[in-house]
């Protein structure tokens, strides 16, 4: 578990590797790792200034597709 200093820091390494302006987007799957990055993302940059992006496919069932979207929407 994350304490809230080590959560900033990484909040901060997130933003310094990110553009200071414009938006970003995040390939986002719903898994671990890309729903932390949205995350830190988010919090670093500000939800109007990230997009999640979700490949579609046929090997992606419809159940998958809709669990990400809600995810992403919850960050």
């Amino acid at each position: 578990m994350l304490d809230d200093e080590r959560l900033e820091k990484l909040a901060g390494r997130v933003a310094e590797a990110l553009p200071s302006a414009g938006r970003v987007g995040v390939a986002f799957s719903g898994g671990v790792d890309s729903t932390v990055l949205l995350a830190l993302a988010v919090r670093a940059l500000g939800a109007d200034r990230v997009l999640a992006i979700t490949g579609v496919s046929a090997s992606l069932a419809a159940r998958e597709q809709d669990e990400a979207r809600t995810l992403a929407a919850l960050i």
